[in-house]
C-alpha cells in the first residue's frame, strides 16, 4: 500500500451486536460490497471449530480517492447512523482523522479533496 492510499476503518459501537456474530458480519458484509475498497482486512482463527470474519477496515488506492470518498459518503452515513456511538477513522497519507457525525464526515471529504494531488499539475 503506497503512503497516498487511503484505509478506513469502522469503529463498533459498545451496543453494536458482538464483532464476529452473525447479525454484525452481515452489516460489515454490506458495507464492503457497498463500498468496493481495493482490499479489506479479516481475522481468522486457527482452531478446530475455526471462525472469524471482516474487522471493518477496508483500504483504497490514491487513484480514486477523491472519486471513491465522495461515493463513500453515503455508505458511511448510513453505517454510522444504524448504531449510537459508531466511529470512522481515516488514514491518508500523515493524515488521520475520526467521524462521530454527519458533518465530520463531510470534513473528512473535504480533507480528502484538499490533500489529493490528482487534480494537481505535476511539477518538472
Amino acid at each position: 500500500m503506497s503512503s497516498d492510499d487511503f484505509e478506513l476503518t469502522l469503529v463498533r459501537s459498545s451496543d453494536d451486536a458482538p464483532p464476529f456474530g452473525a447479525e454484525y458480519q452481515a452489516e460489515l458484509s454490506k458495507f464492503a460490497k457497498e463500498a468496493q475498497a481495493s482490499s479489506q482486512r479479516a481475522f481468522a482463527m486457527d482452531s478446530v471449530l475455526g471462525g472469524g470474519g471482516p474487522i471493518g477496515e477496508f483500504a483504497y488506492h490514491a487513484a480514486a480517492a477523491v472519486a471513491l470518498i465522495n461515493a463513500l459518503k453515503t455508505i458511511c452515513v448510513s453505517w454510522l447512523k444504524a448504531s449510537a456511538g459508531r466511529k470512522l477513522r481515516l488514514k491518508y497519507g500523515k493524515v488521520r482523522i475520526e467521524a462521530t457525525s454527519i458533518e465530520e464526515i463531510e470534513a473528512m471529504v473535504k480533507l480528502v479533496e484538499e490533500h489529493s494531488d490528482i487534480d494537481k499539475p505535476k511539477r518538472k
